[in-house]
């Protein structure tokens, strides 16, 4: 954590913590008293507790992932403050049939974090390679979940759409192609109704539109953009 001085440059580091191996992603809960962090290399998240006033950061526990190898890349906490979820990038390796995803059920009260239950991610028809699963986002609906998967980083990788039900559990809705090699990171548009995708290894920004109501994709266009696309954002231009 760093203090942020007056003109918007770093200053110094506020508060750290180094227990844990290849720390990819940071989410705060609703209340900002908890900072959640997946560590892929250590198959577990730490729940921080969160000083809103110093910015400082103290270990609250560790939650190990339910199952081996699974690798918890990133994570998305859904609006009630309650879900969260955690894809999954190593899980099996390429002996597994599928991907694989967490589901959680988090106290903002007291920064409790429960595995409630492992939902595999679908592969292309006849894909056995290797899954690298990397991003996921809730629609701000909060009524569908999106993942993508880089698969072999040769082959096409794949965005996978889930439901979400009333009580946080996931259906499967469809899989759709990256267009490109290396989804590495997708982003949703703050109305829900498009969503943007850098694929890495084809140097390529893809674009789908987003049916509100059912989830599913349709592809729209493909830009060819600068080499290795790491990540694809939406401006808010008012």
């Amino acid at each position: 954590m760093y203090g942020l001085l007056a003109d918007g440059s770093l200053g110094a580091i506020v508060s750290a913590d180094a227990g844990g191996m290849n720390a990819h992603h940071t989410v705060f809960s609703n209340n900002q008293n908890f900072m959640l962090v997946p560590y892929l290399g250590s198959n577990s998240i730490k729940v921080y507790s969160y000083q809103k006033s110093s910015g400082g950061i103290t270990l609250d526990s560790t939650v190990a992932m339910p199952n081996a190898s699974s690798g918890p890349r990133h994570l998305a906490l859904h609006s009630n403050g309650t879900w969260l979820y955690a894809i999954n990038e190593t899980a099996g390796g390429a002996a597994s049939a599928a991907g694989s995803l967490d589901f959680f059920s988090f106290d903002q009260s007291n920064g409790h974090l429960t595995p409630t239950q492992t939902y595999p991610v679908p592969l292309p028809n006849g894909y056995t390679g290797l899954k690298n699963g990397s991003e996921i986002e809730i629609a701000p609906s909060g009524k569908f979940l999106y993942v993508s998967m880089r698969l072999d980083n040769v082959a096409q990788g794949s965005l996978v759409v889930f439901a979400i039900g009333a009580d946080g559990g996931l259906s499967f809705v469809e899989q759709q192609s990256s267009r490109g090699v290396t989804p590495r990171q997708f982003s949703l548009s703050s109305d829900g109704k498009l969503l943007a995708v850098g694929n890495q290894n084809s140097a390529t920004l893809e674009s789908f539109s987003v049916d509100t109501e059912s989830g599913a994709l349709t592809f729209v266009a493909e830009q060819a953009v600068c080499v290795s696309p790491r990540f694809a954002r939406f401006a808010e231009i008012r």
